[in-house]
């Protein structure tokens, strides 16, 4: 595994072994290498567990792997997954979802790096989410008007921006 990898993408599984190998690979072939994936699989009984497994010995150095015997929750794997994390910085990526452009984290983790660099400031970087139906597009979520900057804490609470779960 990676010592300290800037970026930890964390993914929690409950019975998603259709759609598993398609967000694995997604990460894996993000332009961004400096990150680890960091999935925990929340008791699932289809076979889920073999997929992950089978990634893991593929590639022991990017993924780390965790294995509830029962099922606990999202909130819980996700936390799970969270500690175990080594990463500066982390995202998260359901495991029925996958990123659609390689560049995705690679231009976040920029966007992040220039803040902190030039302004001294932590910073939220997301992209826009495609809803795809059907294995086609169907919509875009995200746009620059709901798009707050500054302190958005209770924005977030409120709901009241777009916040995707997928940001860095």
């Amino acid at each position: 595994m990676n010592s300290n990898p800037c970026l930890s993408v964390i993914v929690p599984n409950f019975n998603n072994e259709i759609y598993l190998a398609e967000c694995l690979d997604s990460i894996l072939q993000a332009i961004l290498k400096d990150l680890e994936i960091v999935i925990c699989d929340d008791g699932s009984i289809d076979g889920s567990a073999a997929v992950i497994r089978q990634y893991q010995e593929r590639n022991p150095d990017v993924i780390k792997s965790i294995f509830n015997p029962v099922n606990r929750g999202v909130a819980h794997t996700r936390h799970q997954a969270v500690m175990a994390a080594r990463g500066e910085y982390l995202t998260t990526l359901d495991s029925d979802d996958y990123y659609c452009n390689p560049l995705k984290l690679e231009k976040e983790f920029a966007l992040i790096r220039r803040f902190k660099l030039t302004e001294g400031k932590d910073v939220i970087s997301f992209s826009n989410v495609l809803l795809i139906r059907d294995r086609k597009p169907d919509c875009v979520w995200g746009s620059s008007e709901n798009i707050r900057e500054g302190f958005i804490g209770h924005d977030i609470l409120c709901r009241t921006c777009f916040i995707p779960a997928t940001s860095c």
